[in-house]
């Protein structure tokens, strides 16, 4: 996920635990030198990878200090680590929520039933003389109503691919 990383290496110092993350012909760099976007990319990897904490896994904005070229590559690891209702090992769910197109289109072109539309409604309650707002969860379709719908058009315009 992280061009021309070849080795992440623990570090412990007075007590204190650290890594540096070996770049090819770059040599060693500490983490406190590290972009935001690489530090989260490495908290998501180690989560998704943690045998002792196994369930569901939330995270808000996947997008968030990461280009978007290197976004379609993160997808596919979270998708690798996704275990499915009654599969063999830990179970393992993660919900994601982003704005960004580019997420929205790699996730609907590899399992378009793993995306939902969350739209907000409003709830008339004649008989208390009330209004209140709610959520509404839909699934995104492939077309219908602007914004909540991922044309095949979209999907090639952030993944680079023809429709």
């Amino acid at each position: 996920v992280v061009p021309d990383v070849v080795a992440l290496v623990p570090r412990t110092e007075r007590e204190e635990c650290s890594f540096e993350l070996v770049v090819d012909g770059q040599g060693s760099v500490p983490a406190p030198l590290l972009s935001d976007g690489t530090l989260r990319v490495l908290g998501l990897l180690a989560a998704l990878h943690d045998p002792d904490h196994p369930g569901t896994l939330l995270v808000e904005e996947i997008e968030n200090g990461v280009h978007p070229t290197r976004l379609g590559e993160l997808l596919r690891r979270v998708r690798q680590r996704i275990t499915r209702p009654g599969g063999v090992a830990p179970y393992r769910q993660v919900i994601l929520t982003t704005h960004s197109p580019v997420v929205v289109a790699e996730t609907y072109r590899a399992d378009p039933d793993a995306l939902t539309f969350l739209d907000t409604a409003v709830r008339v309650d004649p008989d208390r003389d009330r209004v209140s707002r709610v959520t509404v969860a839909k699934p995104v379709q492939p077309d219908g109503e602007p914004g909540t719908f991922v044309s095949p058009r979209q999907v090639g315009k952030y993944l680079g691919t023809a429709a």
